[in-house]
């Protein structure tokens, strides 16, 4: 087995955030200038992405990890249950930024995280061979779920609440970091 190329993960339970926890994760969401605070405070409290996925008896979370040479989702999660593995690949985008232009149109950056959501797709399309056996990314396959998690609700009108909800017809999960505070 080549171990030195495995991808690192660590076996995480599924439990509800702490009302702790989601002030603390509120208080990092009303201060981030980017996404990076918010990154630390998700990889050490899986629990706020943990509660979206599908019910599973092992969930494995690989904090950044390297798809090939180019490619680092902020997340992967694998749930495994008796209908077989399940993986997400998560982007997060900074939460003062909104999903939306004025116009209602996708904003720059929203465009930018599909398109790097497709890419890891792709790779994995390509590589499936090699991140299963090499990576250890056990039954990965390019139907892998994604989610991007960008802005506010708050900040948005009903026009914009409305065509984001669309996006999810891409099939790549748009949300907003609101939705990890079940709010």
């Amino acid at each position: 087995m080549a171990g030195k190329n495995r991808i690192l993960s660590r076996q995480v339970r599924a439990r509800l955030p702490t009302p702790t926890e989601r002030e603390q994760l509120r208080d990092i969401l009303n201060d981030a200038a980017n996404e990076a605070p918010l990154q630390i405070f998700l990889a050490e409290h899986p629990s706020f992405l943990l509660r979206l996925l599908p019910p599973g008896a092992k969930i494995l979370l690989y904090d950044r990890p390297r798809l090939g040479s180019e490619y680092i989702p902020d997340f992967l999660i694998s749930v495994n249950n008796s209908q077989g593995s399940h993986w997400i690949c998560i982007e997060l985008e900074n939460p003062t930024l909104r999903p939306m232009n004025k116009a209602g149109e996708m904003s720059r950056i929203l465009s930018h995280a599909i398109a790097q959501v497709n890419d890891w797709k792709d790779w994995v399309r390509d590589n499936v061979a090699y991140a299963r056996e090499q990576l250890g990314l056990k039954g990965i396959s390019d139907s892998v779920a994604a989610w991007i998690v960008l802005g506010r609700r708050a900040e948005m009108n009903k026009r914009e609440q409305k065509r984001y909800a669309a996006l999810n017809r891409l099939g790549i999960a748009v949300m907003s970091y609101d939705r990890l505070l079940g709010i």
